[in-house]
């Protein structure tokens, strides 16, 4: 007997949180009462099969655990493969798209239906659901002479390749499947995946434990295409020049030795295979590629720093850290081979005014590149230096010592990294690693953070990237009871439940658990622990903080009077006011955005004493360089890397709009100053 995935993701979810109610997983999940309560009928069904205990529930609808179960997914299942299984609708069309791609023979309804298994109107709408699989360039055709086929360009089509055999590898025995609708040997898989390991020692890389897995798949598939003379179209163009000097187009020597020649189209197409594999860690190559690529991102880093006003303290190792993930991510976007990817949509709100800098500030690397960079990897780059923008306690020898594992790649890794860090300020994160590199990991860990279960190990927390502000509570409560003996009165939700049922008409228990669960969490949780609230730019700038003049002298003048409100409330010292005006470039003016804002600002050991902002109005305009004249000069005391960044992703939002600004200088009040920043407000719940 085998269970679904929907049954065993909602079994697994209970195993991690025993506290989740069932309307969280309905919102999370986006499933109905129903379809939970029929998935745990399954698992039930499932768990006495296993001879395990059911899953029960409390009066109030409480799900109930016994001790085994929680270790039921801590190793992996044995799976049988003789066991009956019908896959999804998706997996279907997976599947029927992987008998495309690798077909020997004219391929007609009825080769789908002796494979699949399933009616004949089954796999047309199946069909139906593959051509919705398939990017816009590609289609499923039909004829009498040819039966089913891929049409479409072989460029469009190996990346159709890579995303069916990604989702059929990820399936329930997807080896399996995979071998049995391919006609590939297992041997294949096996040489190449040694192939792979050499290529790794000759590198002197290591690829991530995701892509370590799937590159045999996709490179026999790909191998199996060109010996069929499924070749790439030669009028597509890959510069040979920007690849054969390095030393993956070298690796496929050894790749293609038993595959006999290829055209050299091929031969570049299999190295950006390897060039646009994530790579988890390794030394810095040193070709001329990441040589000009390094100079890059580091003009990039500069003016992030300038466009954000903050100081990246370990730059050289964010460097060698962004130069990993963006060699492979270089190729994927100059040959347009990024897939669709909407992660990043997820984590949208609360990057999103980090992203905006980023955009702006990593726009040499897109002239560098010579195309736009994706939002996604805009996501990825700003993963890397939100963590540097996270601050760590140096004190680490008095402090537990975390590893974060992950075997999904960088992606998942940093999001987790990000969201720990902020949750447990006490204790010290090692650099994230891969599941693959722990092995040989030789430092002391007090726990480890891993997105999937392992094996072997004490003090192990298997987290998700995903999780809400309970599950956060929740899993900050189990980890500080594991290494603090802290006591987690989370447990004693249920006791107070049934006391309030018992004595207490109630029209929604699940409102009433969460509130108790927000007053445990506030009286457990350290300040640091403690969500930050956003500052906004009507948060900063009030009516007493906006000066209005006709004109100024000069630069200096403007900056010394928009300083005004702010040294009266002591927000920011003489000292501040002077160090903003000696950092102040008059043939540089980075402090301009747009082409009527200044922002001058400077660190915040030159004299800050809070987070502030002010305002000035030069009616006649100000020059802050030869030749840009600003009516706007907004003077800006951070206090960290991170209090002020919303309101400062409003300021170029503003800046960028010249409509408004105008409006702004026509009779302009202090009124009507503060009733456009408060429309400018991004609100949470948005």
């Amino acid at each position: 007997m085998y269970l679904d995935n929907r049954s065993k993701t909602l079994f697994q979810e209970v195993i991690k949180n025993p506290n989740i109610t069932n309307k969280q997983l309905e919102v999370k999940y986006k499933l109905s009462r129903y379809q939970i309560s029929y998935s745990f009928q399954k698992v039930n069904e499932w768990l006495k099969w296993k001879n395990y205990p059911e899953v029960k529930r409390s009066k109030n609808g409480r799900f109930i655990l016994e001790p085994e179960l929680t270790a039921l997914f801590s190793e992996k299942e044995t799976r049988d493969p003789s066991v009956e299984y019908l896959p999804s609708e998706n997996e279907r069309a997976n599947l029927i798209l992987l008998m495309l791609l690798t077909a020997k023979e004219e391929l007609s309804l009825a080769h789908f239906t002796t494979k699949i298994q399933v009616s004949k109107n089954t796999i047309l709408r199946d069909l139906k659901v593959a051509q919705k699989l398939l990017p816009k360039e590609t289609t499923v055709t039909y004829s009498r002479a040819s039966g089913y086929q891929l049409a479409g360009s072989e460029w469009e089509l190996r990346k159709v390749l890579t995303q069916v055999v990604s989702s059929v590898k990820e399936m329930f025995r997807g080896e399996h499947y995979f071998l049995s609708y391919s006609g590939i040997e297992k041997v294949q898989l096996m040489e190449i995946r040694r192939t792979l390991e050499e290529a790794e020692a000759m590198m002197q890389i290591k690829f991530t434990y995701e892509q370590i897995e799937l590159l045999p798949y996709l490179l026999s598939v790909m191998f199996l295409r060109i010996r069929d003379r499924r070749l790439i179209d030669t009028a597509f163009h890959i510069d040979e020049k920007s690849l054969s000097d390095t030393r993956e187009y070298h690796i496929t020597d050894i790749l293609l030795e038993k595959t006999g020649p290829v055209p050299e189209q091929e031969r570049l197409f299999i190295t950006l295979q390897l060039l646009t594999t994530n790579i988890f860690s390794g030394e810095i190559l040193t070709e001329k590629l990441t040589e000009d690529l390094e100079k890059v991102v580091l003009t990039c880093l500069d003016l992030f720093e300038k466009k954000a006003l903050v100081s990246l303290k370990n730059k050289h190792i964010l460097i060698e850290k962004l130069l990993l993930h963006l060699k492979p991510a270089y190729y994927r976007i100059k040959y347009q081979m990024n897939l669709e990817d909407t992660l990043y949509e997820k984590f949208n709100q609360e990057f999103e005014a980090l992203n905006f800098i980023v955009k702006e500030a990593f726009d040499p690397l897109a002239k560098f590149i010579g195309r736009e960079i994706p939002a996604g990897e805009i996501f990825f780059i700003s993963l890397f230096i939100g963590s540097d923008m996270i601050p760590q306690n140096d004190i680490y020898h008095k402090q537990k010592r975390a590893i974060v594992l992950c075997p999904s790649g960088v992606t998942f890794s940093k999001i987790m990294e990000n969201i720990l860090v902020k949750l447990f300020p006490e204790i010290h994160f090692y650099p994230t690693i891969s599941v693959r590199e722990y092995a040989f990991f030789k430092a002391e860990v007090d726990i480890v953070f891993s997105s999937i279960p392992l094996k072997d190990g004490e003090n192990v927390f298997v987290v998700q990237p995903f999780m809400n502000d309970i599950e956060k509570t929740q899993l900050r409560q189990q980890v500080l009871q594991n290494l603090f003996g802290m006591g987690n009165q989370l447990t004693n939700i249920d006791k107070i439940m049934e006391v309030v049922e018992r004595n207490a008409d109630i029209n929604d228990p699940n409102a009433i658990r969460d509130g108790i669960i927000d007053i445990l969490s506030a009286n457990t949780a350290t300040n640091e622990n403690k969500r930050v609230k956003k500052v906004y730019l009507h948060d900063l700038i009030t009516e007493d903080n906006i000066m209005i003049c006709e004109d100024v002298k000069n630069y200096q003048e403007s900056i010394r009077l928009a300083s005004q409100p702010l040294l009266l409330q002591q927000a920011i010292t003489a000292n501040y006011v002077k160090t903003m005006i000696d950092n102040h470039k008059f043939h540089d003016p980075y402090i301009i955005i747009g082409e009527d804002i200044a922002i001058p600002h400077a660190m915040p050991n030159a004299g800050v004493n809070r987070l502030a902002m002010s305002l000035l109005v030069v009616k006649n305009g100000v020059y802050f360089s030869e030749t840009e004249q600003v009516h706007f000069v907004i003077v800006i005391a951070p206090v960290d890397k991170e209090q002020h960044i919303e309101a400062l992703y409003q300021i170029v939002h503003l800046a960028e709009n010249h409509q408004i600004l105008d409006d702004l200088l026509e009779n302009v009040t202090k009124e009507k100053i503060m009733q456009t920043i408060n429309q400018l407000v991004i609100r949470e719940d948005e």
